[in-house]
């Protein structure tokens, strides 16, 4: 009686994972009783990261599937992970409907693997999974671990410590093996490269003093990775006599920072390594701080396009615009607009190193050095303090009628949104619009007096 083989799916997103399963790989595709199915998703298919699936198809492999996830223009930062990850979900959901595997194989803890676990669990496709109950610290690898521990059938672990974590992690003894580590089964079978052919390789000479330097982003921490990237530096810049060989790192949030600075460090010309990175980091930190943002990056872009078409069209007026001159500008009905208004309520938030003042000699005044502090109070300041009185008392007098009494209420007389409502005798969301409105009206008035305040 003839039976069926097993259709067993691999799925591999980077040259690391592939070289430690490619032996399992061959294994399985010369087996009599299985069929194997490969994934190649992420880094194998990026221009960036070397088009690594080249690679297999060199070994002797077949694509069954990709699943591309990387967008090459996008900012290296957190939300472009996530919506990688989105995209590995679809990916790995249209592959499986196709392929249709009996069961799964994967390995680590990477992003794009979570995805592929998820994907299988949620199409009722069982997972064994490779290299569960290690530890990563300094990344939120081993949440994505676990999780693919939890949603995995057969798990096969590396060490007896990291058995026993799976098991306790819920899982059923009978199912978790200890089966070593794949790498330390490859390193007995690969034929290794001799030193010469090495250098010749990498065209770099091998001495006594070269040292290999990995560093990935540590996506989890207390510190932020410019403080551990000049510790790292400042480091190597001690050891004059060393020659580094720079690994490049996965494509983590904030890695393409650290590709780019080793990309460009050049010790023959004596540039510190720091001084290509800082710029990246500083940028990554931003996107990171971005982030943390309640408000969508399009909702602040079109608050700050409404604050312009003020600023733009009451210089073209000479007067106060009204809510329909305004819609007109943006080419959006009066309806729009006001749900617009809606939207952006709650987004107005000032920032002390904002400039208030910019003259025309180069000097500025930011919010935070208009606070009173008593070591500052001197006739020139409370001069000073007087004018910007006068300019923010002019600005809100030139306000609409209804949002000149919302603002005076809610900040002279500390009332709420729903007790402003009940004096004006309208609801609490619409005291909400207006504040919003005479906030942003305030913005574009001060702003066209070269005086922003926000």
């Amino acid at each position: 009686m003839e039976f069926a083989r097993r259709k067993i799916c691999i799925v591999t997103g980077t040259r690391a994972e592939y070289g430690l399963m490619s032996r399992l790989m061959r294994m399985i595709k010369d087996s009599d009783t299985t069929t194997l199915q490969l994934v190649a998703a992420n880094m194998h298919l990026s221009p960036k990261y070397g088009e690594t699936y080249k690679e297999i198809e060199a070994d002797g492999f077949t694509i069954d599937w990709r699943v591309p996830i990387i967008d090459e223009q996008s900012e290296d930062n957190a939300l472009t992970t996530v919506f990688s990850m989105s995209k590995a979900l679809a990916g790995f959901a249209e592959a499986y409907d196709n392929l249709k595997p009996d069961m799964l194989v994967v390995l680590g803890d990477r992003y794009e693997i979570l995805a592929a676990a998820t994907a299988a669990l949620i199409m009722r496709i069982p997972i064994a999974h490779i290299s569960g109950g290690d530890v990563t610290e300094g990344a939120y690898d081993d949440a994505i671990r676990h999780s693919i521990t939890k949603m995995s059938h057969l798990h096969f672990p590396s060490t007896e410590e990291y058995r026993k974590r799976v098991i306790q992690l819920g899982q059923q003894p009978d199912r978790v093996f200890n089966v070593g580590a794949l790498g330390v089964e490859n390193i007995k079978r690969i034929p290794l490269l001799g030193k010469e052919e090495i250098e010749k390789d990498l065209d770099f000479k091998i001495d006594d003093k070269t040292i290999l330097v990995t560093y990935h982003p540590v996506t989890l921490g207390g510190r932020t990775a410019k403080e551990d990237i000049d510790d790292f530096i400042a480091a190597l810049e001690e050891r004059k006599d060393l020659r580094v060989i720079f690994t490049m790192p996965n494509s983590d949030t904030g890695s393409q920072f650290i590709v780019d600075a080793i990309n460009k460090f050049d010790p023959d010309k004596n540039v510190k390594f720091k001084t290509y990175a800082v710029t990246r980091i500083r940028g990554s930190i931003f996107d990171e701080l971005r982030e943390l943002d309640w408000v969508p990056r399009s909702v602040r872009q079109k608050s700050r396009e409404i604050e312009d078409t003020i600023v733009e069209l009451e210089s073209k007026l000479g007067r106060t615009a009204t809510d329909s001159e305004i819609a007109k500008e943006m080419g959006m009905t009066e309806t729009e607009y006001q749900n617009t208004i809606m939207k952006v309520s709650g987004t107005s938030v000032l920032s002390l190193n904002d400039v208030w003042y910019s003259g025309d000699d180069g000097d500025h005044m930011s919010i935070g050095d208009n606070i009173e502090s008593p070591a500052s109070l001197n006739p020139d300041v409370i001069v000073e303090r007087e004018e910007v009185r006068k300019v923010i008392i002019e600005a809100i007098n030139e306000l609409p009628k209804n949002e000149k009494m919302v603002i005076v209420l809610y900040y002279n007389e500390d009332l709420t949104f729903r007790e402003i409502g009940q004096v004006l005798n309208v609801s609490e969301s619409r005291i909400s619009q207006l504040h919003t409105k005479a906030n942003m009206r305030l913005r574009a008035k001060l702003t066209s007096l070269r005086k922003g305040i926000f």
